[in-house]
């Protein structure tokens, strides 16, 4: 049988390089896992590499994964011969390797990499807040020049949104040519449809490592509320702070202490009615567009790249952020209307289809790095 696969698809090999990549027990990273093997599929030798302290060789799902120190890194890039190099989250951690790279490279824009970061709400005291001032402010000044130098040197520039890419411009005070915009791939065979049959229960997964997914609002929104429940999976160092605010607050909310693996995640969606993203700044949302592809409309906060995937009063509805009342109306208003809910539910399906589906963003991608080695080959 002949293989429907180009042949420069066939002949490609592309070199991963990212800070983190899932393993058994590891989950983080898993969207970039989720692209190699799909990479994998269309016929592509790809091979993942991490800079790491500690040194560490396995397969995972199919995807070689090597990491390694910076040097030893380098010297097992350069092994492999890759006739491109994907770069995900560059930092000045990474230069270093991928300065030694003699092949095209592409970089993947995701969020705090390229954008100013001076939230100090960890500081114990004043004095603790000056320190760290001290420290931190020269920090993203050299962070912010030595990426947006790097991001210019780059043959493309893929930011996940078009707020991603506006603000990347913003606060870096550049425009990148070299840029295009092209979101994370959501796997819709994976991630496949199904009529959601508990339209009462809503879901969310979200590291509690971090504030700026607004999960505390969440749980503000679902106190005293019977008309339905809400489940929150994943780990971090908030999670005793949120599942203490929600006994207080008799918040209908279950919190989880769970990381669920990708492949799982389908199963998990399939239990529930809707999805809440009620997010502070967020540059695309894969987990939202990956509920929206199993199905579940989303109610969420019109902030960053959101309203890119989610239209409001089609696939669910947009909130202000940090607004807990409005989102408890919009939940009611949610269940309130079967015909509606329903709607959203097929829309939020065919927006996934039409915007995200892996044949869609896969193959623009491959189109990116193949033309990345025909027009730049190996310098």
């Amino acid at each position: 049988m002949k293989s429907n696969v180009p042949m420069e698809r066939k002949s490609l090999k592309v070199a991963i390089l990212s800070p983190k990549y899932v393993s058994k027990g590891r989950h983080s990273f898993a969207f970039v896992h989720a692209r190699a093997k799909l990479y994998r599929q269309q016929g592509i030798d790809v091979r993942a590499f991490v800079l790491s302290k500690e040194t560490e060789i396995y397969e995972f799902e199919g995807i070689h994964v090597t990491r390694q120190p910076r040097m030893a890194l380098s010297d097992s890039i350069e092994a492999f011969h890759p006739d491109v190099l994907a770069i995900h989250y560059p930092s000045h951690h990474l230069m270093g390797v991928v300065n030694k790279i003699d092949a095209p490279k592409v970089a993947w824009v995701h969020g705090y990499e390229i954008l100013w970061n001076f939230r100090f709400r960890s500081s114990k005291n004043r004095l603790d807040d000056i320190i760290k001032r001290v420290f931190v402010i020269p920090r993203e000044c050299y962070k912010m020049f030595t990426v947006r130098k790097f991001l210019e040197r780059m043959y493309r520039c893929v930011f996940v949104s078009q707020w991603m890419l506006r603000s990347a411009e913003k606060h870096s005070f550049r425009t990148y040519k070299n840029a295009v915009v092209i979101p994370n791939p959501v796997d819709t065979k994976l991630f496949d449809y199904k009529k959601p049959h508990r339209w009462d229960r809503a879901v969310s997964l979200r590291s509690f490592d971090n504030t700026k997914y607004g999960l505390d609002i969440a749980i503000k929104a679902f106190s005293n509320l019977p008309e339905a429940t809400l489940t929150i999976y994943g780990k971090g160092r908030f999670f005793d702070r949120y599942k203490r605010m929600a006994e207080r607050l008799n918040a209908n909310a279950v919190l989880i202490d769970e990381t669920v693996e990708h492949n799982r995640v389908p199963d998990v969606f399939h239990q529930y009615g809707f999805f809440i993203a009620p997010s502070r700044v967020e540059a695309q949302g894969l987990a939202m567009c990956e509920a929206m592809a199993c199905g579940l409309p989303v109610i969420a906060t019109r902030v960053g790249g959101i309203p890119e995937f989610v239209r409001d009063g089609v696939d669910g509805f947009l909130v202000p952020s940090d607004d807990p009342a409005s989102l408890r109306k919009a939940v009611l208003a949610f269940l309130s209307d079967s015909t509606q809910r329903e709607a959203m539910s097929r829309n939020a399906r065919d927006r996934m289809t039409q915007q995200c589906a892996e044949n869609v963003v896969i193959n623009r991608e491959i189109e990116i790095l193949t033309r990345a080695v025909k027009e730049e080959g190996k310098k």
